[in-house]
């Protein structure tokens, strides 16, 4: 079984949507844990989705909560990561305690802004490889054949393609060698590293995990199905400290909504690229449907300026 941990800021609805389409599509064992925090009337969305979701005993839902300071104290922190800590939460020692209280044998992470849009399988040959390489194979379910740029040092290999992270320079989804994104690793050796590397929030534990992996040479062998079966949902960004290019819809005006039993319905193109952005967004509620987006020129520059390498250094 997987540990499917999803990080959640403030996105109710598009986490309801994310979470109905891996019920659909994933088609391997999960426990799915929500690792979430919320500011304002978002907690009532929360507290609405939760509800909704009670009777899925493999889906729960932990809060974050105020950090601690003997959190860090191991860690050697600059005047910036200080900071960041200050207005932190319990993100890290949260994440490490699911992590080591699982008993499944890989984890992945996901992000609130996903999307699984096609069936999603993890086979037996898969999984040991990663099981008897944990510190070199991955499995990266978000790449495949169909996007753009699919790199010529890619190798089919059955009814996979493999490759290796570290065999070019410039920055692809197939050279980023950790990513919060429908990837699988061992849990156990997962765990490891995080414990020994400095993140306070989602983008913090990517741009670390990267950093550490790279140092280290470390997950080099990547795997991939042969079409991509997730994306990202370029509709706002509720990170402060990044430029993640979006078509900024409200998530007060999203939240609002989902508290009067709206949901999510998006329309895309086809899937050449792993981030995208909706051709249509409508809200649906038994025989309303509202539109609230149709892509237009702001929206086709934001798509352009999601370029192969899928804005990953500012990722939410």
């Amino acid at each position: 079984m997987v540990l499917n941990i999803i990080f959640s800021f403030n996105r109710a609805m598009q986490l309801d949507y994310f979470l109905n389409s891996g019920l659909d599509r994933i088609k391997f064992p999960t426990e799915t844990v929500v690792l979430y925090h919320t500011t304002g009337e978002h907690g009532k969305g929360y507290k609405k989705l939760i509800e909704k979701y009670s009777n899925y005993p493999q889906i729960r839902f932990v809060e974050r909560t105020p950090n601690k300071l003997s959190t860090y104290l191991k860690f050697r922190l600059n005047k910036e990561q200080k900071e960041q800590y200050l207005k932190g939460d319990n993100f890290k020692p949260l994440l490490e305690q699911i992590m080591q209280e699982s008993a499944h044998d890989f984890v992945m992470f996901n992000t609130d802004d996903g999307l699984w849009t096609d069936d999603a399988y993890f086979d037996d040959d898969i999984k040991n490889l990663i099981r008897y390489n944990p510190s070199s194979v991955t499995y990266r379910m978000y790449v495949g054949n169909n996007l753009n740029e699919f790199p010529d040092f890619v190798l089919k290999w059955g009814n996979y393609y493999l490759w290796d992270y570290y065999s070019k320079q410039k920055i692809t989804h197939w050279t980023y060698p950790f990513a919060v994104d429908g990837t699988v690793y061992s849990r156990i050796y997962c765990l490891d590293m995080l414990k020994n590397v400095w993140y306070h929030n989602p983008v913090s534990l990517e741009s670390s995990g990267v950093d550490h992996a790279m140092k280290w040479k470390l997950f080099g062998i990547g795997l991939s199905p042969e079409k991509s079966v997730l994306i990202g949902t370029k509709l706002n960004r509720v990170s402060t400290t990044t430029l993640n290019p979006t078509i900024h819809l409200s998530v007060e005006n999203l939240n609002e909504k989902y508290m009067k039993d709206y949901l999510l319905e998006m329309h895309f193109p086809k899937i050449a690229n792993a981030n995208l952005v909706p051709l249509e967004v409508n809200l649906v509620k038994e025989n309303i449907r509202e539109t609230i987006y149709r892509m237009d020129e702001f929206g086709i520059k934001v798509q352009e300026n999601l370029g192969v390498e899928g804005a990953k250094s500012q990722m939410q």
